[in-house]
Parts: C-alpha cells; structure tokens; sequence
C-alpha cells in the first residue's frame, strides 16, 4: 500500500511541467522513501532476530507493524521456525511477504494444526473413535462439489 502511494506520487511528479518543481517534487518523494524502507526494513530485521531469541520477542516484533493475534503466538513461533520456513512456504523477506506468509496465514493453519492434532489423537484411540473425527472434522458438502 505504502509503495503504492509512492508510484502514484511519482507519476503524479513526472505529468507536471514545470522541470525545476518535477527535480525538486522527485528529490522529496526519494527522501521520504528512503525514510520509509529504512523503517519497513526495520521491523523485517525485527521479526527476524526474534525468531533466534524466544516467543515474546517474536510476538511483540509481530505487533510492532502488524495486527498479530497473542492467541496464535505458538502458530507464529512454528511457522518461523527454520525448519518449517520452507515446507510452510514463509517468507520473512519483506512486510508484505511476513502479512501474507505469517499473519494471514496464520489462523488457518491454526485450524489445521488442530484439526491434524485431534485425527493423530484418533487414530491412536481405536477405529471407532477416529472414524467419528473423521466425520467431525470432514467438510461440509457445497453446490461447488455436488452436493
């Protein structure tokens, strides 16, 4: 979003006439957005060595810039974790890539954690029992599959 409104400032610069104000328009825009990457840059860097450190760190890094859920705090800490990173495609390259990869990800995969927790539980408790998790946890049917 906030790249955005730079592009559209800098088109907005570039349709002026006057040469001098389009310079002096440009050298403003270059500062402000130099002031802002430093900035986003720095929450990256934030999650980032909080994933080295401990949970409350990675969640107040997360609340720093983004609207984390202190209820998902042991989903984010999995997520992070280097050896997740990959198979759960995170990424913690860039603010955009952290709210997509983590923040918006996040209550999904809690639902799905709990849901693999709960038929791994099942499938050790008897047939009976995990059948009937099966049965809880399958989805409802919708027009789009038939039903």
């Amino acid at each position: 979003m906030i790249r955005e409104l730079i592009t559209d400032a800098r088109e907005a610069v570039q349709k002026l006439d006057d040469p001098m104000l389009r310079y002096e328009l440009r050298a403003r825009i270059d500062k402000k957005e130099a002031a802002i990457e430093e900035t986003l840059s720095s929450y990256v860097s934030a999650v980032q060595e909080a994933v080295e450190q401990d949970k409350g760190q990675l969640l107040a890094s997360l609340k720093a810039f983004w609207a984390a859920e202190d209820g998902l705090l042991e989903t984010y800490w999995r997520m992070v974790q280097p050896e997740n990173q990959e198979r759960l495609e995170v990424d913690l390259i860039d603010v955009d890539a952290i709210r997509q990869t983590v923040i918006e990800r996040a209550p999904q995969l809690e639902r799905e954690l709990e849901i693999s927790d709960a038929l791994f539980m099942a499938a050790g408790a008897g047939l009976d029992y995990f059948r009937d998790e099966l049965i809880k946890y399958r989805p409802f049917p919708t027009r789009e599959s038939g039903a």
